[in-house]
């Protein structure tokens, strides 16, 4: 995904994502997070699944981590369900 948006769009888009990958968000997020690509988002509606792990905890933090790293950089996040 990060590379597909790095040769599609550029910063100054809008870019706005929906993200429902039941479970793979959290490693996709983070992959984002990772290659600076964050900056390319202005807005992620995404649903996290973390009660379809057995380590429940340990991805609510994920979570709560991923959320705080869009935050920073002023992006909008909104739960989707």
């Amino acid at each position: 995904l990060s590379e597909y948006i790095k040769k599609t769009f550029s910063k100054d888009d809008f870019l706005v994502c929906k993200m429902d990958i039941e479970g793979s968000e959290y490693c996709v997020l983070e992959k984002i997070i990772e290659d600076d690509v964050i900056d390319y988002f202005k807005i992620l509606y995404v649903e996290f699944h973390a009660s379809f792990f057995t380590n429940k905890d340990e991805m609510i933090q994920k979570e709560l981590k991923i959320t705080q790293k869009f935050l920073e950089k002023g992006i909008r996040i909104n739960s989707w369900s």
